[in-house]
C-alpha cells in the first residue's frame, strides 16, 4: 500500500482536469486528503466525488486564483476543513500562442496573471499555515518552455520562465521555515489543453508529429507528471528545495 502522504493535506490548483486532476488522484492514492481548487465547478466536483467514491478523501473548492480576497477565503476554508496544509501544488496554468506582433495584451496579461501571479497569491496565503505546522512542500508548475525557448509562445515562455526564478527565490526565503519549494517543468502531455491547441492549427497531425519528434522519449502521460509531483510532495524529497525538475522526455536536453 502506498502511504507516502498518509496524514498530509494537499492543495492542488487547476485540478478539475489534466495534470492537476491526475496529481490530485495520485496524492489521494498515496493517502493525502486533497483540496481541489478550480474555477470549473462541475468538473471539479466530479473529480472530488470520484476520489471519495474510490476510498480517498477530497473536497472541491471553487475559486478564482487571480482574486486575492477569494483565494484568502478559499485557503482559510481548506484550513478550517482539514486543520492543516502540508502540500501546495500550484498547477493551474494557461497557454496562448502568438508572436509579439499577434498576441494581444489581454492574452499576455491573462498568462501572467494565471501562470505566475496566481502562484504568488496562493503561496502568500498558504505559507503562514505551513509555517504554523512546522514544514511544508510547495510545488510550482512551470513548463519545458520555462527553461527553453519555444517559437510562437513568447508570453507563455516568459511567464513560465518567471516561475523558475520565483521558485528559487521562495526556496531560499523559506528554507528556515522547513518549507521546501520546487518546480516541475513538464514536457508535452496529451491533455485537454493540448487538444485545444491542436484544434486551433491548420495541420494538427503535422504539428503533433513534430512535437513527438522534439521529445526523445516521445510524448508523456499525465501519470508521469503526477509521479514527479508525488516525489516532491513526499518526505522522500526532504533534502530537495529550489530544484527545477524537467519531466519532459529529454526535450530540454536537446
Amino acid at each position: 500500500m502506498d502511504n507516502r502522504l498518509e496524514g498530509k493535506v494537499a492543495v492542488v490548483t487547476g485540478a478539475a482536469q489534466g495534470l492537476g486532476e491526475a496529481s490530485a488522484r495520485r496524492f489521494a492514492l498515496a493517502g493525502a486528503k486533497v483540496a481541489i481548487i478550480d474555477v470549473k465547478a462541475t468538473k471539479g466536483e466530479a473529480v472530488a466525488a470520484s476520489i471519495n467514491d474510490t476510498g480517498g478523501t477530497a473536497r472541491f473548492f471553487h475559486c478564482d486564483l487571480t482574486n486575492s480576497a477569494a483565494v484568502k477565503t478559499c485557503v482559510e476554508a481548506v484550513d478550517a476543513e482539514f486543520g492543516r496544509i502540508d502540500v501546495l501544488y500550484n498547477n493551474a496554468g494557461v497557454s496562448i500562442a502568438g508572436t509579439v506582433e499577434t498576441l494581444s495584451e489581454e492574452h499576455w496579461d491573462l498568462m501572467f496573471n494565471i501562470n505566475i501571479k496566481a502562484k504568488y497569491i496562493v503561496s502568500r496565503h498558504v505559507v503562514p499555515i505551513m509555517r504554523r505546522g512546522g514544514s511544508g512542500s510547495i510545488i510550482h508548475q512551470s513548463s519545458e518552455s520555462g527553461i527553453t525557448g519555444s517559437p510562437y509562445h513568447p508570453g507563455y515562455c516568459a511567464s513560465m520562465g518567471a516561475v523558475v526564478n520565483f521558485t528559487r527565490a521562495m526556496a531560499l526565503t523559506h528554507a528556515p521555515d522547513k518549507i521546501r519549494v520546487n518546480a516541475i517543468c513538464p514536457g508535452t502531455i496529451p491533455t485537454e489543453v493540448l487538444q485545444t491547441f491542436l484544434d486551433s492549427v491548420d495541420d494538427a497531425d503535422a504539428v503533433l508529429n513534430e512535437l513527438k519528434r522534439d521529445h526523445p522519449l516521445g510524448l508523456g502521460e499525465t501519470i508521469d507528471i503526477a509521479n514527479a509531483a508525488l516525489f516532491l510532495a513526499s518526505d522522500e524529497s526532504k533534502y530537495v528545495t529550489g530544484a527545477i525538475l524537467a519531466v519532459d522526455g529529454g526535450y530540454s536536453a536537446r
